[in-house]
């Protein structure tokens, strides 16, 4: 069971969700009511064109959210349709990554 205290740094952590998905007006919106729904906050969010026609890569920064209600998240998001790809990293495993 958490202490008190991981479980603040825990609601307190960045989460960037990797969204991959085929060129379709409007899913960026459902996709952003998906966390506003939960009270995910979006502390930022880019999307853009990748290599392969058709398809955008979406990344998008959440706070305010804990592991499970991040990868309970990201299970809804793969359920749209117009989804290829969806994932998600803690900021400290990039940090991990970078390090190495």
């Amino acid at each position: 069971m958490m202490s008190g205290l991981e479980m603040e740094n825990n609601i307190n952590s960045q989460y960037t969700v990797t969204i991959f998905t085929k060129d379709q007006i409007g899913l960026l919106v459902t996709i952003c009511s998906l966390f506003t729904r939960r009270g995910i906050s979006i502390w930022n969010l880019v999307a853009s064109a990748t290599p392969v026609p058709g398809v955008h890569r979406i990344a998008i920064v959440a706070v305010n959210a804990d592991e499970h209600s991040i990868q309970n998240l990201v299970k809804q998001i793969e359920k749209q349709v117009d989804v290829i790809k969806a994932e998600y990293t803690h900021d400290s495993d990039i940090f991990d990554y970078i390090n190495k």
